[in-house]
């Protein structure tokens, strides 16, 4: 960037003339950005034109229910088979301990987490379009469920003689209840999903801003220690679920902490630091290394195989998941009786296990530049309800080949002269909030004026005019400067023009300004931000730019 040094004079530098005829709002729709007058359409010609079918409109509708079928013809096999397998296999792996514990915290036997982990990677490998996404159970989603399954077939139901003066409960029964509830609620909540889906209500996710999905993580993460905390010292403790649940969980374990199992402790805390000092040495040797080390299936073989020799649970009173069957339980048709009840807790699961997905997914594809469809994210069928797992991602970045289509909207037409530098449209906005994926959904489904598609000259710089905005927020700060950052690797440069003093001082706050961005992208006007990227790029400035 060129200044304007204390001893040099500004009339020595590029100066600023504007001298133009007087303009008005019909002289620009007509002769500058040749709008043309468009005459509404009938009701019945919508709905006509929405009905008609072709061969393509059919092709393309199958295309997008399958997104398997873009991608598999072109994929490249010699170059992404191996590392596909190693990803599954990876990703596989650490399922198996994650759907065990996952299922416990849904209160259900621990061998439906794993078949959480097996069907829905097969409906996704077929119907979603996020490569990165591991899809299995999830924290949240599974503290939800349970607290549905504990409400609808708690303890007191299954009580032995019908009292609970001695607290002995069938829990054979109990457990077979409380599986019919949650096979239930997740038929219910594909349902809805499927519904949602069908009505294209995957615009939802254009509101999950970054610091909403943190927040969200965030709180996933303490309400899943705080669970865990009982299992790590071996106390009994009731389950609570609603407000203040982590605090009464909280409270019941430290009232119960003089009988914690020492044994049950110290395997705890074993395994945990085993986990952090693998999860170090795959961060340290991850360029080395040909696979990252399974931490967690180690501490489940060698854990397990402990136990069963030394038998603790007998000898050290440690609880251990007990015997998983092997095979896989035939389809069940669900309890629809319960569907009632249980609506209102699906729709929230739909809703939350919909953003889990779409946010994660979102995240990947922004960082490996691809796109993906939020009404096909996430899958359900008879097992847990699942969606993509927060821990982990495929380490691997190749599942599928996916190609990503990049609109830009510029508008060029005020200087029709100077088609390198482009000057973004002024549209009036007083405040600007990033929500989600920066109306790709509408860049996506509606159509534009013609002179926005115009074919441009290629563009060395593009200007967005700030004039009219007085507030930002941090996700529209982060969004701005992740645009400015992406065109730099195209050799594109993106400067701000028009800036208010509070708006200036907005960005400073949410510290904008920092290496690759700084102040000299920032411009008074756009006229100076034009003058300014012509006179950078060697590009005569004509009389009539100036």
């Amino acid at each position: 960037m060129e200044h304007i040094t204390a001893s040099e004079e500004p009339s020595a530098a590029l100066m600023y003339h504007v001298e133009r005829p007087i303009f008005n709002e019909g002289y620009i729709d007509s002769e500058l950005l040749h709008r043309k007058k468009r005459t509404p359409k009938s009701f019945q010609r919508r709905i006509a034109e929405h009905l008609r079918c072709s061969s393509e409109k059919a092709k393309s509708v199958v295309f997008g229910f399958l997104p398997i079928l873009t991608w598999l013809p072109s994929y490249p096999l010699k170059e992404y088979l191996f590392g596909d397998i190693v990803s599954g296999i990876s990703t596989g792996v650490m399922q198996l301990p994650q759907g065990l514990a996952y299922a416990m915290l849904a209160a259900v036997p621990p061998v439906f987490g794993l078949y959480s982990s097996f069907y829905p990677v097969l409906l996704y490998t077929f119907l979603g379009t996020s490569k990165h996404i591991s899809i299995g159970t999830f924290a949240v989603i599974s503290l939800m469920i349970g607290g549905v399954a504990v409400r609808e077939a708690p303890d007191s139901m299954f009580a032995v003689n019908g009292t609970n003066a001695s607290q002995v409960v069938d829990f054979e029964a109990r457990d077979a209840r409380r599986v019919e509830v949650v096979v239930a609620l997740t038929t219910l909540v594909g349902i809805i999903q499927f519904v949602l889906g069908l009505l294209r209500f995957g615009f939802l996710a254009i509101y999950l801003t970054e610091p909403l999905v943190r927040g969200f993580t965030t709180a996933a993460a303490v309400h899943v220690s705080v669970s865990q905390i009982k299992y790590l010292l071996g106390v009994h403790t009731a389950r609570f679920n609603g407000p203040l649940s982590v605090v009464h969980s909280l409270d019941a374990v430290f009232r119960n902490i003089a009988s914690t199992n020492v044994v049950t402790l110290i395997i705890g805390l074993v395994c945990m630091v085993f986990l952090y000092f693998i999860k170090d040495l795959n961060e340290r040797f991850k360029k080395k290394l040909p696979i990252p080390i399974p931490g967690e299936i180690i501490v489940v073989i060698v854990s397990t195989g402990i136990s069963y020799g030394m038998v603790m649970s007998e000898n050290y009173g440690v609880e251990v998941v007990g015997k998983i069957p092997t095979g896989l339980l035939p389809p069940k048709i669900p309890d629809f009786s319960v569907f009632p009840n249980l609506f209102p807790d699906a729709f929230a699961i739909a809703v939350v296990g919909f953003s889990i997905a779409i946010s994660l997914a979102k995240t990947f594809a922004l960082k490996h530049g691809y796109s993906v469809d939020g009404n096909q994210v996430e899958n359900k069928i008879k097992c847990l309800i699942i969606t993509c797992t927060l821990p982990f991602q495929i380490w691997s970045v190749r599942f599928f080949l996916c190609f990503c289509s990049v609109r830009l909207h510029l508008f060029d037409q005020k200087y029709s002269v100077t088609r390198e530098v482009v000057a973004g449209p002024k549209k009036q906005m007083d405040h600007v909030y990033t929500n989600g994926q920066m109306n790709e959904s509408n860049t996506e489904s509606e159509s534009e004026d013609d002179f926005f598609l115009q074919r441009l000259t290629p563009i060395h710089t593009i200007i967005l005019d700030f004039t009219p905005v007085n507030f930002i927020d941090s996700v529209g700060a982060k969004t701005i400067k992740s645009v400015i950052k992406e065109f730099a690797t195209v050799d594109v440069k993106v400067v701000l023009a028009g800036c208010s003093r509070t708006l200036l001082s907005d960005l400073r706050t949410l510290k904008f300004f920092c290496e690759p961005v700084t102040p000299d992208l920032i411009f008074p006007t756009i006229h100076d931000a034009v003058l300014h990227c012509k006179r950078s790029r060697d590009v005569p400035v004509c009389p009539d730019v100036q």
